[in-house]
């Protein structure tokens, strides 16, 4: 997992102009992308899948079958919220953040402390890039209401 916190657009800007210096690659504040790279085991065949890791099967838009991913995703956003929290069950603490991303579409980051610099807290208004694990839960129309 990969996580950087800016506390402005600019600074997410320099971040940018610094890591992706061929300037080949360059992210919106707000995107979301599954993880596809075929060479580093994000993006691998059935035949070759990397054990370590939980895999979804995908189709590739030429018709490719039996492709699997890794269930991550590179997204960026703004911080709507964000707080420190304890699981009642554990007792251990964690970072929650709602996270205002591409289209609109609002996420709830959960982040180990260990993944957050104390120069860098989340809180509302900054911008995070990073890599996270994905999961979710569906709600039918009458939940949602």
């Amino acid at each position: 997992h990969e996580l950087h916190v800016f506390e402005t657009l600019q600074e997410f800007e320099t971040f940018q102009e610094e890591r992706f210096r061929d300037g080949k690659i360059r992210f919106n504040d707000k995107s979301f992308f599954q993880t596809f790279r075929e060479k580093e085991g994000f993006f691998v065949k059935q035949d070759g899948h990397d054990a370590r890791h939980r895999t979804v099967n995908h189709h590739r838009p030429d018709g490719t079958r039996n492709i699997k991913t890794r269930n991550h995703a590179l997204i960026s956003g703004h911080v709507l919220q964000a707080e420190r929290k304890c699981n009642e069950h554990t007792g251990e603490t964690y970072y929650w953040a709602q996270l205002e991303t591409l289209g609109g579409c609002k996420l709830d980051l959960v982040i180990h402390p260990l993944l957050v610099d104390p120069n860098h807290p989340l809180k509302p208004g900054c911008v995070v890039w990073g890599v996270f694990y994905l999961s979710g839960r569906l709600f039918s129309a009458e939940q949602k209401q």
